[in-house]
């Protein structure tokens, strides 16, 4: 009997062993996960106007019986297709890692974009988590990206010039179709016949290359040598990144005895300045040349009897003119002009028009630094939160000029002030943190009357009994930083 209670202790020992969590591997000692409590939240949506997958992800240790967690890995994983994981052979999957050996104390979250999605597909993804001691992962969910994808090409204009012909074509495509990798294909045709434009141009040269609102713009230019035809047919061809193919429509060029002038293109100098290019062509006849340039306007029907602007060229060939201080967001039409023989001359004009539209004016951000020191110790202050503890300190900024649609960050910058030899900027400081959006409390109100264009922080590690020089800085759209002057910050001792 004796042996048998014995037997009996043993194994509630051990049972009781085995009951026990884990502990994970290099951790501290009573540091401990539970197996079935990891806590992972993951949603993907699709943005913009084509293909982008942005996610977000939530962990929580706070589910986990620990005072932290060590994480070995944590993807996202997605793949085309409806399909179970199981299912999807191993190359069709496509990994994004989260996290790797991390240690976490608090809730992590993270968002992020996938960029080299499919348009009009549909994808499943899941979030899988591992560790030394178990692996977990969240139910599969699936997201549909659209279906905008656009690429036109068309034949802009062909002439002859020293001795051959010149012809231009351009692209507009949503960037992710034109993108080096995979790789996309532009290719330009001629032939004696509308059915028979079988005839490749090479090389091409690329006359202007732009990226507006996700959209890429370039042009193409390429030489055809003069034979004995009197008229060509031309066809630009396009298969974009995903391999869909685009034709253009059919440029038919005519052989010309007359003298000539066509558009090129236009090149933004600034916001309100550009340059524009054009050629002016002598043809078959023996004429003088005399002038060239390029009258411009808010409408299109343009003359010389409009406003324009004279090339300093004095031949035939290439010019540019700079048309210079346009007002800010217009739309300019411009068209090129030649003259020939003299001042009473013909005046030739380009069969087209061209336009641009000159940028929106950005009125430059101003921010300040609003100083809490007085309120820190104000009795009955309405904050949800106390303004200075320790060695932490909430710091307050706001846009005081300029819109907030034309700021992309805003935030603070700080350095001891005994250690600040010059500015503080992000360049040169000791720590810099990016502000949250203070008009989700309303109760700020009360110290600085607005919360509009408002921004706040909490600074953390900060030194008791140490004084520090902080400021705030706001990032434009456009590039440029806007920095407040810096306030005295002074922590109080422990």
């Amino acid at each position: 009997m004796k042996k048998l209670r014995l037997l009996l202790g043993l194994l509630m020992c051990i049972a009781l062993l085995f009951s026990c969590k884990k502990p994970i591997e290099g951790d501290d000692p009573g540091t401990w996960m539970a197996t079935d409590s990891v806590h992972l939240v993951g949603t993907c949506s699709v943005i913009g106007d084509l293909d982008l997958g942005v996610y977000t992800i939530t962990l929580d240790p706070n589910t986990v019986n620990a005072e932290q967690v060590r994480l070995d890995k944590v993807e996202l994983i997605y793949y085309k297709g409806n399909q179970p994981l199981e299912s999807v052979p191993a190359a069709d999957v496509h990994k994004v890692e989260v996290l790797k050996n991390t240690e976490l104390n608090t809730v992590y979250t993270r968002s992020d974009t996938i960029w080299n999605l499919t348009p009009g597909t549909t994808y499943s993804y899941q979030l899988v988590i591992t560790d030394a001691v178990f692996s977990d992962s969240t139910q599969r969910k699936t997201f549909q990206t659209l279906q905008g994808v656009y690429s036109t090409v068309k034949m802009d204009t062909a002439y002859i010039t020293n001795g051959h012909i010149e012809c231009f074509a351009s692209l507009n495509a949503h960037w992710r179709a034109v993108m080096d990798d995979p790789g996309y294909t532009f290719r330009l045709f001629y032939g004696s016949s509308p059915t028979a434009i079988d005839q490749e141009i090479e090389p091409l040269e690329v006359v202007y290359d732009s990226l507006v609102d996700m959209t890429v713009k370039k042009g193409y230019s390429g030489q055809v040598a003069l034979g004995a035809e009197e008229m060509l047919w031309f066809r630009a061809y396009l298969k974009d990144s995903w391999g869909n193919e685009t034709w253009s429509d059919t440029l038919q060029f005519v052989m010309s005895s007359q003298p000539s002038v066509v558009i090129v293109k236009h090149d933004q100098l600034g916001p309100v300045s550009f340059r524009l290019k054009g050629n002016a062509l002598k043809g078959m006849e023996d004429v003088a040349f005399y002038r060239c340039g390029f009258c411009y306007g808010i409408i299109s029907s343009l003359s010389i009897n409009d406003a324009h602007v004279e090339s300093s060229a004095t031949q035939w060939g290439s010019y540019t003119c700079d048309l210079l201080n346009l007002e800010y967001n217009t739309t300019y039409y411009y068209r090129a002009f030649l003259q020939i023989t003299d001042e009473n001359g013909p005046i030739y004009y380009s069969d087209n028009v061209g336009q641009f539209t000159t940028d929106v004016e950005i009125v430059p951000i101003e921010v300040e630094m609003i100083d809490l020191s007085s309120f820190y110790t104000t009795p009955g202050l309405p904050l949800p939160f106390p303004l200075i503890t320790g060695t932490t300190a909430y710091v307050l900024g706001k846009i005081t000029n300029g819109a907030l649609s034309d700021v992309r960050e805003y935030g603070f910058v700080w350095e001891k002030a005994s250690d600040v030899q010059g500015d503080i900027d992000l360049a040169h400081c000791l720590g810099s943190i990016v502000g949250m959006d203070a008009s989700q409390i309303p109760q700020l109100a009360y110290i600085i009357g607005s919360v509009d264009g408002a921004f706040l922080q909490q600074i953390t590690g900060l030194q008791s009994e140490t004084e520090y020089m902080v400021r705030a800085y706001a990032k434009m759209k456009t590039g440029g930083i806007s920095y407040s002057e810096p306030i005295l910050l002074k922590m109080p001792g422990d």
